[in-house]
């Protein structure tokens, strides 16, 4: 059980190889004369703000993601047959599925 969650753990690590980007950049805008353009313009351009949302960014996203796999692995450690407290038992961030 745990090999399984430390795979799962680094599938998601793995979403978001790069650490900036390059084509959220607007590089027709002057970064000289508006640099928020310059550096978000197209990714200001291309993502929807979602109806449910007040404000929209990359944390956001990281964050539905992450709970999304995390979601996925409670949800397989609440289906697994180990023995309760064991190490690939039913126990799971102080939480006991039962």
């Amino acid at each position: 059980m745990a090999a399984f969650v430390l795979y799962a753990l680094s599938i998601g690590a793995l979403a978001q190889v790069k650490a900036f980007d390059t084509s959220r950049m607007d590089r027709n805008a002057d970064a000289c004369d508006d640099f928020f353009e310059f550096a978000n313009g197209t990714w200001v351009k291309n993502t929807e703000i979602p109806p449910s949302e007040t404000r929209w960014g990359t944390f956001n996203i990281l964050i539905d993601q992450n709970t999304n796999y995390l979601h996925e692995i409670l949800e397989n450690a609440a289906k697994s047959k180990s023995a309760k407290g064991s190490v690939g038992g039913r126990r799971c961030v102080g939480y006991d599925f039962q």
